[in-house]
């Protein structure tokens, strides 16, 4: 029996019969409809009887089943033995990319892609043992890429049974593959939302039972899945939701809706309940069908006690708005509708209003506001936030003053819809204001301007002068020996006739005047529109009238003077026209009081003159400028230096040696007193230790302004004696009477006295003390003024001086006699039972290289002959 000779029947078989090549008995033909493996084929199988006889009817057999295989939409392909291919149709040359012909004597593995060689490698072996398998492949084509492939390997047995190839029959499955891979990847992304999800997802069958929850649902629960799974949602529903729960799955199913979201509350685990947004829809089949409900939930249990919370804060915040004591407002804005969208019932308890009062379209704000007002409101809130004070009316027609605080509210377009604030009512604020300002500007004593307001008034009244040629005038009054007031009758009475003269000032000035109080007892009068200087001092002359009558008070007639210093512009301030008014006033004084003086231009240069020192004064310690002059200090009768005073001079670069009288004035006006006092009692004390070594008890004296006495004063007294030696009870400080009799003053003296320092009242007799009040005051020694010494020829006042030294002797003072300049003089102090007396009888101020010489010199100085009075 031999071989078929034809190839393509050899190769297109997949089960043949081979008998005699003669003849062909017959052909059995099978076919089956393979669509579903991708391309539509039909698989043949054919089994062929060949007849000994008849080799053309073979023939014949042949092309058929040639025809049969080629036509196949199927790759078939036929391997030998030695797995090489004999054999494969056009449709496997076409799908793997060869030309006719070109896939025979390839290796069958190097037919298939490299990733599913492994899977591959023992079909070859399989085959021979008669396996037949169906495999999912990728095959390689010619030109490197790979097809995914259904691959069906049969093996091939000759008629003696032995092995001779295979047959492999393959169809492409790419877009079947690519359809698995889309919808794994798609399962894949469901399964990944599903699973890590933020919100709750549910898979409800129909019956209501949970068929799937994911994790964020069952944390939302407090539960395991396995706890949720198989449960109805009525189980899992808080009670008295139920019933609306089954009737929205009922609407659902029943295809009334699509879709529906609820806020419904849920029952967890533990008991507790969780507030969840749940979004229901049906899943449906393809024909339609409801298949499952599927559920979106998410927590909003902290949004819903949020709200809880929200609610409970505005019915807080509304009965705080409502029983508050400022109006609350919302107010909408825009031309169309402005007013109240909710106003306080402060607006009846301040205001006297009703909401009824502003129906829409009322604009509520220009009523009750001026139009400017209701504009600043507007323009602050605009701003997005401000504070405005005004003038609100009330309905009994007043007004009100309130401050509002405002705020812009913006819709989510940014749009400026409203504006909401406070309204409090401030009247009794402004009030305060008002009388702090007043206070502020006023003398509270007279109720007249201070000298703030009046600075400012002068400003005011030199700017309109400017564009005018009238004068302005400025009055200066001190009342004089207002002193004696207070001493006697006490502060109260001196406060109650302050008040009269302001009140009679008043009177004096003309309507449009302005009338000050500096402080104490001195006043001034601004004038304007004064014609010339003759006008500013005819209203002096009037001041002066009406002060000549007397006052009562506390119940006596007191009699008072002033003096009046009058300045007028031009000027380039207002502090040069006070300062002016202030030195003519000055001037006044030292004429005798009661005067009127007008500055003049002698004033002028003495003012400019006082101000150009107090300029070259400054700094003049740190150059070594000052200088002390020493004069002796006498026990009257013998002659015997007990003491020295320390005088002062400057050492000018340009004027050269200045006394005291042209400077002192100035040190003490601009506060370098302080500095230059605390120098002099230093080098006073040092000096006077030095010449203790050749006049033991020798005491220096220094003179003390009351400006120096402060806390400070004794700590620089302490200082001066520690530094230089010099026991206390060798100084002797000598103060004003104003500053003795100062409460402040004699209180720094007690504890200066508490040193050992001795304390003397200089020019004793001209000021306003009395010998009654220096009883209880820390007073060693009295200065008898040299007015007094150049008198002493007279009896009166002889005998002035005799009860001043009589009375200072029986309160333990001793006194002192100024201003002694002949041996006349010196007999008279010493019959007047002064204990010590100075003067250039004995010896003009000297330096200090002279006061040794001068020493001895006066130990045989003359002594006066009159004895003392018994």
């Amino acid at each position: 029996m031999g071989l078929v000779r034809g190839p393509y029947l050899e190769q297109a078989v997949a089960r043949a019969d081979v008998i005699a090549d003669e003849e062909v008995v017959g052909v059995d033909a099978t076919s089956e409809d393979r669509s579903a493996c991708g391309h539509g084929m039909a698989v043949v199988a054919v089994q062929a009887v060949v007849s000994r006889r008849g080799a053309r009817a073979g023939s014949v057999n042949e092309r058929l089943y040639r025809d049969i295989v080629e036509a196949a939409q199927e790759g078939v392909v036929v391997i030998g033995v030695d797995e090489k291919v004999r054999f494969a149709n056009v449709y496997a040359e076409e799908l793997l990319g060869y030309r006719a012909g070109e896939m025979v004597g390839l290796a069958a593995a190097a037919l298939v892609a490299a990733e599913d060689r492994g899977v591959q490698a023992d079909m070859p072996e399989r085959r021979r043992r008669g396996v037949k398998e169906r495999k999912e492949l990728r095959l390689l084509r010619k030109d490197g890429s790979s097809l995914w492939t259904s691959v069906r390997s049969s093996p091939l047995f000759d008629d003696a049974g032995g092995y001779s190839g295979g047959l492999v029959l393959f169809a492409d499955i790419t877009a079947r593959k690519q359809a698995e891979a889309a919808l794994q990847e798609s399962e894949a992304r469901f399964r990944g939302h599903f699973e890590h999800a933020a919100v709750g997802i549910v898979l409800v069958a129909l019956d209501s039972t949970l068929l799937e929850v994911n994790p964020a649902f069952c944390a939302m629960l407090g539960s395991e899945p396995g706890g949720l799974v198989g449960r109805t949602v009525a189980e899992i529903t808080h009670p008295d939701d139920r019933a609306r729960s089954e009737a929205d799955i009922e609407e659902l199913l029943a295809g009334e809706v699509v879709s529906k979201e609820v806020e419904k509350r849920y029952l967890r685990s533990d008991g507790g309940v969780v507030h969840a947004r749940t979004s229901f829809s049906v899943v449906r089949g393809l024909d339609g069908s409801a298949r499952y409900l599927a559920a979106v939930c998410q927590d909003v249990s902290a949004e819903v006690a949020a709200q809880d919370s929200l609610r409970r804060s505005e019915k807080v915040l509304r009965l705080l708005a409502e029983n508050a004591g400022d109006l609350i407002f919302a107010y909408r804005l825009g031309p169309e509708d402005p007013g109240f969208e909710y106003v306080s019932s402060a607006l009846g308890r301040i205001y006297g209003y009703s909401p009824a009062d502003f129906p829409p379209g009322s604009d509520p704000l220009h009523f009750l506001l001026s139009d400017a007002d209701a504009d600043a409101v507007l323009d602050a809130a605009r701003r997005g936030h401000g504070i405005v004070v005004a003038p609100v009316r009330h309905r009994d027609g007043g007004y009100i003053w309130s401050e509002a605080r405002v705020n812009l509210v913006r819709d989510v377009d940014g749009r400026a819809i409203a504006m909401e604030g406070i309204v409090r009512d401030i009247s009794e604020r402004k009030a305060m204001e008002e009388q702090l300002v007043h206070l502020a500007l006023h003398d509270p004593l007279t109720g007249l301007a201070n000298r703030t307001l009046l600075v400012d008034r002068i400003a005011q009244a030199l700017a309109r002068l400017e564009r005018q040629s009238e004068l302005v005038a400025l009055l200066f009054i001190d009342l004089d020996q207002f002193k004696l007031v207070n001493d006697a009758l006490g502060h109260g009475a001196g406060d109650e006739l302050l008040a009269e003269v302001a009140a009679r000032l008043g009177v004096a000035a003309r309507s449009h005047d302005t009338v000050a109080r500096l402080g104490g007892d001195e006043f001034v009068i601004l004038c304007e529109g004064l014609a010339d200087e003759d006008e500013a001092t005819s209203i002096a002359r009037r001041v002066t009238a009406q002060l000549a009558d007397g006052f009562q008070v506390d119940g006596s007639t007191l009699f008072v003077s002033a003096s009046i210093g009058v300045a007028t512009s031009p000027v380039d301030g207002p502090e040069d026209l006070l300062r002016n008014a202030d030195a003519a006033m000055y001037r006044a004084k030292q004429l005798g009081r009661s005067r009127i003086e007008l500055f003049t231009a002698t004033l002028h240069r003495a003012a400019s003159r006082h101000l150009q020192l107090a300029s070259e004064l400054h700094g003049a310690v740190e150059r070594g400028e000052l200088r002390l002059h020493y004069q002796p200090v006498v026990r009257a009768g013998l002659g015997e230096v007990t003491a020295f005073e320390a005088l002062l001079r400057w050492e000018h670069p340009v004027a050269g040696l200045l006394p005291p009288a042209e400077f002192i004035t100035v040190a003490d006006d601009t506060g370098l007193i302080v500095e230059i006092g605390a120098w002099a009692l230093g080098e006073a004390c040092r000096q006077a230790a030095h010449w203790q070594f050749e006049r033991r008890g020798l005491s220096i004296c220094v003179n003390v302004s009351p400006r120096q006495l402060t806390a400070q004063f004794l700590t620089q007294v302490t200082d001066a004696l520690a530094d230089s030696g010099l026991p206390g009870a060798s100084l002797v400080l000598e103060i004003t009477e104003r500053a003795v009799t100062s409460p402040a003053g004699a209180a720094i003296l007690r504890r200066i006295r508490e040193l050992g320092v001795r304390i003397s009242v200089d020019d004793f007799g001209t000021g306003y003390s009395s010998l009654a009040s220096l009883q209880d005051l820390p007073v060693d020694a009295l200065e008898v003024d040299r007015s007094f010494v150049q008198r002493l020829d007279t009896p009166q006042t002889g005998a002035i001086v005799k009860s001043i030294t009589d009375l200072a002797h029986a309160m333990g003072i001793e006194t002192v006699a100024e201003g002694v300049e002949t041996l006349g003089q010196a007999s008279a102090v010493w019959t007047a039972g002064c204990d010590m007396a100075q003067g250039y009888l004995w010896s003009r101020p000297v330096d200090p290289a002279a006061v040794p010489e001068l020493l001895r010199a006066m130990a045989g100085y003359p002594r006066a002959s009159t004895a003392p009075a018994s």
